[in-house]
């Protein structure tokens, strides 16, 4: 059986199985397919069930009796079905699935990982969107006193009808008040050097100014992008303070524009005056 590619997140409306006939709709699990993400613990399967696709998120069959990492999928379930937002995949429940085990049941979207949707060169208007839904998604988590703690281009799907941002995997995603798994988390290349000392909000900021670095927003952003990779005590304090600074960022080229403007009817004017 061939594994699925892309299958990591979901959206409520492509999770539909259109031309399956009445004789899909059933209330047990079928067509369950491992899908080919890589994982240190975790095996992610789609299955359909009512007539829609899902994904499943369970423990590799070599730990499924290991007690720390069921308590670590049991951790992310909570994490994950506290959350409700447009842009972060939706939780549906927690299932003891035959052959699999404990399970995180989610929505199941079609969509392609962060990076992957970058090389089919999407507008410029579309790469600020994605940035603007990823500062959303993260704002929101943060009033949640959580941090994800593993944000790279393939925890950002983007999905294929109207290109959305969904935000997935939180399996290393810490709260306030859980003593579960805390520590050192992240990847390589996007992992805010100082998380290893402290678990805080800046952790995200850094990893942010990494994924927007890669959006290629213009002339404008790269100020951003690089503050929120500086040292922590020099980084944007919150996701308010970014939220902010794009937005001024998104007003330089008009206010150029109108200085240009204002130029040229000064300029207009003196000619006018040293004719008269």
């Amino acid at each position: 059986m061939e594994a699925s590619k892309t299958f990591t997140a979901n959206d409520s409306i492509s999770g539909v199985v259109l031309d399956s006939g009445a004789g899909s709709y059933h209330a047990s699990w079928t067509d369950l397919k491992a899908c080919n993400k890589r994982s240190r613990y975790a095996l992610l399967v789609e299955g359909e069930r009512y007539g829609r696709r899902w994904m499943l998120k369970t423990l590799k069959p070599a730990l499924r009796d290991d007690v720390a990492y069921r308590l670590m999928l049991r951790k992310e379930y909570e994490t994950m079905a506290a959350l409700t937002h447009p842009n972060i995949v939706t939780t549906t429940g927690w299932e003891q699935v035959e052959g699999l085990g404990p399970c995180i049941v989610m929505e199941w979207i079609d969509g392609v990982p962060l990076d992957e949707w970058l090389e089919s060169r999407p507008r410029r208007s579309q790469r600020l969107r994605v940035a603007s839904q990823l500062i959303d998604a993260l704002a929101y988590i943060h009033s949640k006193q959580m941090v994800h703690r593993d944000l790279k281009p393939q925890n950002v799907m983007i999905t294929r009808n109207g290109c959305n941002v969904k935000l997935i995997d939180f399996g290393l995603a810490d709260l306030d008040s859980s003593v579960v798994m805390k520590g050192p988390a992240g990847t390589r290349g996007y992992c805010d050097p100082e998380q290893g000392r402290q678990t805080n909000v800046l952790n995200d900021i850094y990893s942010l100014g990494r994924l927007l670095r890669q959006l290629h927003l213009g002339l404008a952003y790269r100020g951003i992008c690089r503050k929120c990779c500086c040292p922590q005590r020099r980084r944007y304090p919150n996701m308010d303070a970014v939220r902010q600074a794009m937005h001024r960022a998104a007003l330089l080229p008009k206010v150029a524009v109108l200085v240009l403007a204002v130029e040229a009817v000064v300029a207009a004017l003196l000619a006018v005056l040293v004719i008269y």
